[in-house]
């Protein structure tokens, strides 16, 4: 199994997909590019965005998305519903934040805040994992300072890798020393719009991680609940 841990693909869900259409293409890339399983994560914004609004909106997107696909195609790609979830400093008093985890999992992609991260930042993440009994998976850590995120390898949390790390040599350096040192993960095309360039950078980034692939994976595969 070959999985896309962090993906846009969904029509109207967010700002990745702006029709069926696109949708549709950026799954037929996917499979191109040798993918047979994809966590369908849209954007969630706690502070401007309802749970319930937002199952409703991907439940929607997702239909459309299904009933666009051939049953071959649907036949070779496992779809498994989430969200990317950004940190937010009151998002552990949200009720129903479960709803947004991995598939059946306990799982939840986090996106952390674009600024610098203080007590706050961590003391959040904690809080929202220890109130919900939830799993964070950190999204595209690479595009993080080093420094910042010392804490998280620190604390254990499960890290996401953009397959767009894997394009320049000094990102892939990065990638590759986060892999062999055990602090990422899982990857993730982060894929965005109906040209799904976004894959070309997974398949070189398949190509990169060979040694590591099938544990990356089997990993993968496990976090996804499959």
């Amino acid at each position: 199994m070959i999985v896309d841990m962090h993906s846009h693909i969904l029509p109207g869900a967010d700002h990745g997909s702006d029709s069926v259409e696109s949708s549709v293409a950026m799954v037929k890339r996917a499979l191109e590019a040798g993918v047979t399983a994809i966590h369908l994560s849209s954007h969630f914004y706690h502070h401007s965005d309802t749970v319930e609004d937002f199952l409703q909106r991907r439940q929607k997107a997702y239909d459309k998305l299904m009933a666009a696909l051939d049953e071959d195609i649907k036949s070779k790609i496992t779809f498994v519903l989430g969200a990317e979830v950004t940190l937010e400093v009151d998002l552990k008093d949200e009720p129903r934040l479960r709803e947004l985890c991995i598939g059946e999992t306990d799982n939840i992609l986090i996106e952390m805040p674009n600024m610098k991260w203080t007590d706050w930042t961590f003391n959040a993440l904690y809080d929202m994992s220890a109130r919900h009994n939830v799993r964070p998976l950190i999204a595209h850590v690479d595009r993080y300072d080093e420094k910042q995120c010392k804490k998280l390898y620190e604390y254990g949390y499960n890290c996401q890798l953009n397959a767009s790390a894997f394009r320049g040599l000094m990102s892939r350096h990065k990638a590759m020393k986060l892999l062999m040192e055990g602090n990422a993960h899982v990857i993730g095309s982060d894929v965005h719009g109906k040209e799904a360039k976004e894959y070309d950078n997974y398949e070189k980034a398949l190509k990169c991680i060979s040694p590591f692939k099938d544990e990356l994976m089997e990993y993968a595969a496990e976090l996804l609940g499959l």
